[in-house]
This record gives C-alpha cells, structure tokens and sequence, in this order.
C-alpha cells in the first residue's frame, strides 16, 4: 500500500489520468431533462462507453495501453504506446467536444462527458515529460561536452556555498572519456543555479543545495548542507516525492551509483540490483556497466556493495522532514 500511494504521489499526472480512467465510466455520460417525464428527477443515461460494442473495445484498449507504458521501461516501447493512447484518446476527445457542442435534445451532458475529454490532453502531456525526460542524449549533447569540459558546466551551477569535492571532478573526467551510460538511467547534469528555487517554491534556502545529476524522469541529486553545516548527497523526485539522504561522502554515492540500479530513488535498496530488475521484468544485468564499476574500485581503492540500503539508511527522514518543514513555513 505504501508503494502504491508513494507512487501516486511521485506521478501526479499519470495518476490522474489512471482516476480519470476510473471514473468516466461509471459516472454519468448524460441527463434527461425531458418536459415529458412525470418525475422531476434527471436520471442517469447509460454511458456511451457500455453502449456500443466499438466504444467498449476501444475503451478497454485505452486501459491496457494506460497500464502497459507504466509498466513497461524500454523507452521506444514506452513511447510507441504513449502515442497509440493519444490516438484514441484523440478519437474520444472529438466525440466528447461533438456531444457538447451539438446536445442531443433533451439531454444534458455529464461529468463523464467532461471526464472523457481529458483522457486526450493527459496523455498528451505524459507523453512531452516522457519525451523530454526518458530521450537518451543527443549528438548535441556529446558536442557539448567535447567543447566544454562536464565538471566546468556543472561546476557553473552549483553555489559558493557548496563545497565541490574532488571526487566529482574525477567524476566528470571518466564520462568525458568514456561516454554514456554511466550507470542505470543516472546522468551527470549541469544546473543554470535556478531550478533549486523553482522546486522549492520559495525563496532563501536554493544556495544550500548543488545539483550534478538526474534520472531519467527528471529528478535530481544535488549536495545539500543541513542545518548542523554537514554536506550529505540526496535524492529529489521530479514531482516532489523521493526525498532521501544517499550518502555522506561523494565516494559513497559513487559506490551506491555503481551498483546499477535504474533509478536508485525509486528502487528497492533492500534488493540486490538482480532481484529489483526481475521484479521489474527487466533482464538481471540490465543497468551495470563493469567499466563503471571497476573505475570506482580501483580509482578510489574501494568496494561496490551488493545492496543500497548498506549505504542508504532507508529509515532516515531527516531530509524529507527538512523539506515538508520549510516549504510549509
């Protein structure tokens, strides 16, 4: 259960959208409001969705396809779904707005008239984070750093208040020699020294956070210093959800990163990287890079662990407390 509500809460739009599922059908298509009826009741009629053969089959597609891209991680799968949604969200969508515009006369058109319109413009935007998010770096992007050294990008958009560690250097160094993927969907990232203030939503606390990297569906790793002036490595979900402690130090967040975990934020750290990825019906291996891995090892003569939560204390909330305190303030 908390896997489920921590999900709808990380993915508020696709959550709706799931709700608006939910409920067009089983809410009014439309009223009677004839003169004729000796009642001066508007009963319910049946929704268009259960009254055709056509409009449920399509309906039904529409469910799967909306289960399917949330479950399925290859992204050209993921995309190609999202795009056969829009259309048949399209379809329902022109038949909502003609039932409104041109009513039948002596019905009223219903919530879920009004519910069926949305399915298009929902998908619509799933489908542009998707895009912006889950694309994979263009040649652009390589051309950029072939021009501009990462760490010098990066290091543009962190604070003077955030001490850079060196580890990170070294960091940007093997990416620019070795290129992507580094490890799981995670992608060094330099920050224009604004987001931090648009993510909290408020002024006076953007310069104790430096952000250096994101996953896949935009959230971020940042260092941020807590109120005691320790430094901590943490994880900021895209829709303001995931708020973790990953690690003290800048080597043990490379430890963590090397494991390979698809996105460590969203992750179960109790399982071996193997366990997660069947879990999520993705090949065992799918996420390390040996490159990675022995870089780390041997660069900084250490250990990659088995599982996340040997460095990742799950049950620390001291960041998401800090977080809930000073945006309700």
């Amino acid at each position: 259960m908390n896997k489920i509500w921590s999900y709808i809460i990380t993915n508020k739009t696709i959550s709706l959208l799931n709700l608006v599922l939910i409920l067009a059908p089983l809410l009014p298509y439309s009223y009677s409001f004839s003169p004729i009826l000796s009642e001066k009741t508007t009963p319910w009629i049946t929704n268009f969705i259960f009254d055709q053969i056509p409009h449920s089959i399509a309906y039904i597609t529409l469910i799967i396809l909306t289960i399917s891209f949330q479950l399925i991680r290859n992204i050209f799968w993921k995309k190609a779904i999202l795009i056969l949604s829009m259309i048949i969200g399209f379809i329902f969508f022109i038949d909502g707005a003609f039932t409104i515009g041109f009513p039948i006369q002596d019905y009223l058109p219903g919530i879920g008239n009004l519910l069926i319109l949305a399915f298009f413009p929902l998908t619509t935007s799933v489908f542009i984070v998707t895009l912006i998010f889950d694309s994979p770096p263009s040649d652009n992007h390589y051309n950029t750093l072939q021009l501009m050294p990462t760490y010098d990008t990066i290091k543009k958009g962190i604070p003077n208040t955030i001490a850079i560690p060196h580890e990170l250097e070294l960091f940007c160094n093997w990416l620019d020699q070795n290129g992507y993927p580094i490890s799981g969907c995670f992608e060094l990232r330099a920050d224009d020294g604004e987001t931090m203030r648009y993510w909290l939503g408020m002024e006076g606390h953007s310069d104790r956070f430096g952000i250096f990297g994101a996953g896949s569906d935009g959230s971020l790793y940042a260092f941020w210093m807590d109120d005691e002036g320790q430094q901590k490595i943490v994880h900021l979900g895209s829709e303001g959800g995931q708020l973790y402690i990953l690690a003290d130090n800048f080597i043990d967040f490379l430890r963590l990163l090397a494991i390979g975990y698809d996105e460590i934020g969203f992750a179960d750290l109790s399982k071996t990287v193997e366990e997660w990825n069947i879990s999520q019906g993705l090949p065992p291996n799918d996420g390390i890079n040996s490159i990675f891995q022995k870089w780390v090892k041997t660069t900084f003569k250490t250990t990659i662990p088995i599982k996340g939560n040997e460095i990742v204390s799950i049950n620390d909330t001291s960041f998401n407390d800090w977080i809930n305190t000073n945006q309700s303030n």
